[in-house]
């Protein structure tokens, strides 16, 4: 009796999720209803085979009620390998996990509004994208959720970032360059392990560096750290094995998270590199363990800075497929201007 009375009470509890749990077709586009109360509804594609140009709606009507589509599902669009561009409208404020993971032929420019607050593991890696235009107010993303996008060639972190996630741009193979945002403080591991930077200024105000955050970038020849960090993951710096020059801000020197493997930076630019530190902590470095093993440390010449040089007023002009284009090839469009740190969109006439 008391086992009739529990199953007859947990098949009364299920009855809500039940019924709420609805679903229909548009088009090419499938719909889960959310909630019936507050009538909103998430959307995926009905078949993997979807193809060409998708514009996500901001309401969808169904039995004569409409819905307002808030969310992309877990998996909605994965391996839709035909899919080419999306649109995603003011009002989706989730975008699941490894929502578009495998769209290969997914590409140009990634707009997301302002409303998304939240973005699944994976959301976006294996795509084929060429540019990520997101709101400066976006905090945080899922792990490793732009990874292995390898026509990107230049990103902009978000102001409103503070931590950049666990393998953000890992395998973006053609990243070069990086508009830091202003409010980033940490990177968590592999954020751009096995990109192509020759050269990586990292702002002040950045307090770790993850593991591997910049491993197996096979053409890092300078690395310019800022005075405000105090620790640098293991292997961060691995595997870069062309590495010329290392300035490091910090008066006393950065905890380095080596083992007995690997260390934070590759051994090769122990000897065929210089170490360039503030005058006053010369010494501080040369008795710092991993720092010691720089045959040349140098003191930074006073009046020159890797960063004054990163913002000396040079424009850098990227088109919307976030192609670089030399100054003097300029046609008339919209084209991305990165000056230092700023990164901003300018019309030429």
């Amino acid at each position: 009796m008391r086992f009739f009375y529990l199953l007859t009470y947990a098949t009364a509890a299920l009855l809500p999720l039940c019924a709420s749990a609805r679903s229909f077709e548009n088009g090419s586009l499938t719909f889960n209803v959310l909630s019936s109360t507050e009538k909103t509804a998430e959307v995926k594609a009905t078949a993997t085979t979807i193809s060409g140009d998708v514009t996500i709606p901001t309401t969808v009507t169904d039995s004569d009620t409409t819905y307002n589509v808030t969310r992309i599902a877990r998996y909605g669009f994965r391996n839709c390998k035909s899919l080419t561009s999306v649109v995603i409208p003011e009002g989706i404020q989730e975008i699941g996990l490894s929502a578009f993971s495998g769209c290969s032929a997914l590409t140009g420019t990634l707009k997301l509004p302002a409303s998304v607050s939240n973005i699944g593991n994976q959301a976006f890696e294996r795509c084929a994208l060429t540019q990520l235009d997101l709101p400066e107010t976006m905090k945080t993303w899922g792990r490793s959720c732009f990874q292995n996008n390898t026509k990107l060639t230049w990103v902009k972190i978000p102001d409103a970032m503070q931590i950049l996630p666990f393998g953000s741009f890992n395998g973006c193979s053609a990243i070069d360059s990086v508009v830091w945002g202003s409010g980033l403080k940490g990177m968590e591991q592999a954020g751009f392990n096995g990109c192509a930077f020759t050269k990586v200024v990292i702002p002040e105000g950045i307090q770790y560096i993850g593991m591997s955050v910049f491993y197996r970038n096979a053409k890092l020849e300078e690395i310019d750290i800022p005075s405000t960090v105090d620790s640098i993951g293991q292997s961060a710096f691995y595997s870069c094995k062309v590495i010329k020059k290392v300035t490091c801000r910090a008066e006393v020197p950065p905890v380095m998270g080596t083992s007995k493997s690997h260390k934070v930076i590759d051994a090769t630019a122990f000897t065929q590199g210089v170490l360039y530190v503030p005058e006053g902590s010369i010494e501080a470095y040369k008795n710092a363990e991993d720092w010691k093993n720089f045959t040349t440390i140098l003191p930074i010449k006073k009046g020159v800075s890797a960063v004054d040089v990163e913002n000396n007023g040079v424009k850098e002009y990227y088109d919307l497929q976030g192609r670089r284009v030399n100054e003097q090839y300029l046609t008339p469009g919209i084209y991305i201007v990165r000056e230092g740190n700023k990164a901003t969109k300018e019309v030429i006439r």
